[in-house]
């Protein structure tokens, strides 16, 4: 067997002297040194650590540590003089051999007695030191120094070249530091942000679904025909305040009063507002700018209160107001999200209702145009539509006629329910239902025709009752349109369906004789006119007979107010006697001769003639009877 021996190398051993190993001990405390800094890069303890092994590397009795604070001139001073124990100043260094290092940026290596301001605390004395600068990106951080050699030997280059090399992994390390905290901070102050931004975001969904369920709440209320109380009772509830829904005009609809929130405040509150013009009209004003506004109000106990009053709109239509008393309680954000959802479905409720009154409007129409042209084939097929419609036609009842906006004979009539009359007929049924009964109310040929039953009436007089009502009708009528021109005529009651055909004849003759005489904003019944209800069957010879006997002295009454109809008339109830007419309207017979006189003059009368007297006092007579209700 053959045995193969290859050369293999033999490893040696190298023999360093003391200096070498003493060298490689600096040097591996240089690298554990290091790698302990970079295993604590973001401890706070840092600079503590870093000028500990500085001091233990360099085998210096002290060691300091210099900082360069990022906001301002300020350092930061970390004093390791001691065995333990290392401690934090302030130091603002100005002067001596530290100064020289942050100042130019360059090692320094003293062996030789010198004097070191650390800070305001008097110098101190070092027998030698050593000193490198500490720098990052370019920019100077800071100093590393250590003092005073143990056994009182000197710092050699050696020395210096270990501390530079440790200073120079130091700075990468404390910049490193100053970077990962500057970035920890701008980590935690996004974090702040955002967990602000979470809140807000919290509070907004949290806000949102409140509103939702606030929302379909109301609107479910709509949907299943709960009405305006349930809506309004609903929103008081919510805000925990008083509310109050009006129409278009500011008449209240619904109100919910909560004692406890001020609400017997409201009702009155609203009341005055609605009574000020000036406020009336600023509360109108919001149909242009469909906002909301703020009314300062004062309440009956003297207290200064706020009028909360959002509109209701739908399109184009301008259908009321929702409003509520804001006083020591504030409304939040919350209350004016459900304020403005109360809005739009107080606007759904009121469309509904709309639509439905409508549609029932159109069918009253077509049944009472049956009724008053009498175009029915068979009375029982009329009674069962009135039956459909909530009228028992077997009482008795009346035809009234309202007509708006005629203002000169031959004119054709605006529609009363129509454009800007939409709020004639609420105000008409706000009054008729006001009194306790029901009435059927509808538009005909351009006219508002009313079926008011009077079930006390009797055949040539006017129930008691019935003028009751239709005195507060006028009366309405006069605030509500005070600008407007109208007349209220009234038929004879109607004691069988064919009645009805009669009485509707009758109120639209009462309308003609009082609009051939000029009168306006008055109201009166058929049977008020007597024997002159004759003349209404030929409306055309009686304004020839009127104009003919008292037309200038009717003329000049209505230009000068001078009182002389009244005077005509006293002289005539007192049987031409003028002492006595005189006595009775308190004047001196001196004055009612004169009177008399004009009269004549400006008629062109003789009241010694008795054919012209009957005349006069006949026509006297009407126009008396025409301007009484």
């Amino acid at each position: 067997m053959i045995h193969i021996t290859e050369n293999l190398p033999v490893a040696r051993t190298v023999k360093l002297d003391v200096a070498e190993r003493h060298l490689l001990t600096r040097w591996r405390s240089v690298y554990k040194a290091v790698m302990d800094l970079h295993r604590h890069v973001d401890s706070t303890d840092l600079p503590d650590r870093l000028v500990r092994h500085a001091r233990a590397l360099l085998q210096a009795e002290k060691a300091y540590l210099v900082l360069a604070m990022e906001e301002g001139r300020e350092l930061s001073l970390y004093d390791h003089s001691r065995d333990d124990e290392v401690q934090r100043h302030s130091a603002a260094v100005t002067r001596g051999p530290l100064a020289d290092i942050l100042q130019l940026s360059s090692p320094l290596l003293l062996n030789e007695t010198s004097l070191l301001q650390l800070n305001e605390a008097p110098a101190v004395r070092a027998r030698n030191l050593c000193g490198v600068p500490l720098s990052f990106a370019g920019r100077n951080i800071g100093a590393l120094l250590a003092v005073d050699k143990l056994g009182g030997r000197p710092f050699t280059r050696y020395d210096q070249d270990f501390l530079y090399l440790l200073g120079c992994q130091v700075s990468t390390v404390l910049g490193n530091a100053r970077i990962c905290a500057q970035s920890n901070l701008k980590l935690q102050d996004n974090l702040t942000q955002l967990r602000k931004l979470n809140n807000v975001l919290s509070s907004q969904h949290a806000a949102l679904q409140k509103s939702m369920t606030i929302h379909n709440l109301l609107t479910n209320l709509v949907l299943e025909g709960h009405g305006l109380d349930a809506i309004t009772r609903s929103l008081a509830e919510i805000i925990d305040n008083s509310v109050i829904v009006t129409d278009q005009s500011l008449f209240p609809l619904a109100v919910c009063l909560r004692p406890a929130a001020g609400g017997s405040d409201l009702r009155a509150t609203w009341q005055n507002a609605s009574a000020d013009p000036a406020r009336k009209e600023e509360i109108l004003s919001l149909f242009q700018g469909k906002r909301l506004i703020r009314l300062n109000g004062t309440t009956p106990e003297g207290n200064e209160d706020q009028l909360i009053v959002l509109p209701v709109i739908a399109g184009q239509d301008h259908l009321g107001f929702v409003a509520t008393l804001e006083g020591k309680r504030k409304l939040n954000e919350l209350d004016y999200i459900a304020l403005e959802h109360t809005s739009t479905v107080v606007a759904l409720d009121l469309l509904k209702q709309k639509a439905a009154f409508e549609t029932e409007l159109r069918l009253r129409k077509n049944f009472l145009k049956e009724l008053m042209e009498g175009s029915y084939e068979f009375e029982e097929g009329v009674i069962w539509k009135a039956r459909q419609l909530g009228l028992d036609l077997s009482q008795v009842h009346r035809v009234v006629v309202l007509e708006t906006n005629a203002r000169y004979p031959g004119t054709r009539p605006a529609p009363p329910v129509s454009g800007g009359r939409r709020n004639l007929l609420q105000i008409v049924d706000r009054t008729i239902r006001s009194a306790h009964i029901f009435a059927l109310l509808a538009e005909y040929n351009n006219n508002l025709i009313m079926l008011i039953p009077d079930p006390a009436a009797e055949p040539n007089k006017i129930n008691n009752q019935s003028l009751t009502v239709l005195h507060n009708l006028a009366n309405q009528l006069s605030v509500q349109m005070a600008h407007e021109t109208w007349w209220l005529g009234i038929g004879a009651p109607c004691f069988t369906v064919t009645d009805f055909a009669r009485s509707y004849r009758e109120a639209r003759a009462c309308l003609e004789i009082a609009r051939s005489l000029g009168r306006r904003n008055c109201s009166f019944a058929y049977e008020q006119l007597g024997v002159f209800s004759l003349l209404s069957i030929n409306r055309e010879a009686f304004k020839e007979f009127a104009g003919r006997v008292i037309g200038p002295l009717l003329a000049y009454e209505e230009k000068h107010g001078s009182h002389l109809l009244s005077t005509l008339d006293l002289y005539y109830q007192n049987n031409c006697n003028i002492l006595k007419a005189a006595r009775k309207g308190f004047l001196s017979p001196g004055t009612l001769r004169y009177r008399l006189k004009r009269i004549r003059e400006i008629a062109h009368i003789d009241l010694d003639d008795p054919e012209t007297n009957l005349q006069v006092q006949l026509a006297l007579k009407l126009i008396t009877s025409l301007g009484g209700e």
